[in-house]
C-alpha cells in the first residue's frame, strides 16, 4: 500500500471498498476466518485444533478451550498487554501469583484438583 501511495498510483476519484483477504471472492465468513487462522498455526499444533473442533463437546466449551490454547483468555496479564488498566496483575483468587492463563487453568491449586478428578 505504501508503495502505491509513494508512486502516486492511487486514484482520488475511485471509491474505497472492503475486501476480505481470507476468501478468494473477498467475502467475509466465519468459515473463511477459521480457515485463515488455522493455516497461520503451523506444525503439530494443528492436530490439537483439529481434535478440538471435531470433539463431541458443547461449542462453548470448545471455544473456551480454543481461547486457552491460544492464550486469549482475558486474564489480568493479557489485559495489561492489551493496554487495559487493571489494579494489579496478581491473581484475585489466590493472591500468590500473577493471573495468567497457565496459572488459572494448570498451576492454581483448585485447577489441579479439578484435573485430578478428570
Amino acid at each position: 500500500m505504501l508503495r502505491y501511495i509513494a508512486k502516486g498510483a492511487l486514484n482520488k476519484e475511485s471509491k474505497d471498498y472492503v475486501v476480505w483477504g481470507g476468501d478468494s471472492l473477498g467475502a467475509f465468513s466465519v468459515k473463511s476466518t477459521y480457515a485463515s487462522m488455522y493455516t497461520q498455526v503451523s506444525g503439530a499444533s494443528n492436530d490439537i485444533f483439529k481434535i478440538l473442533w471435531q470433539a463431541n463437546a458443547m461449542p462453548k466449551a470448545q471455544i473456551t478451550a480454543w481461547r486457552i490454547l491460544l492464550d486469549r483468555v482475558p486474564t489480568r496479564i493479557n489485559l495489561i498487554r492489551r493496554g487495559v488498566s487493571v489494579n494489579s496483575s496478581v491473581c484475585t483468587l489466590c493472591q500468590a501469583s500473577e493471573e495468567m492463563t497457565q496459572h488459572l487453568f494448570l498451576d492454581y491449586t483448585f485447577a489441579q484438583r479439578v484435573w485430578t478428578l478428570c
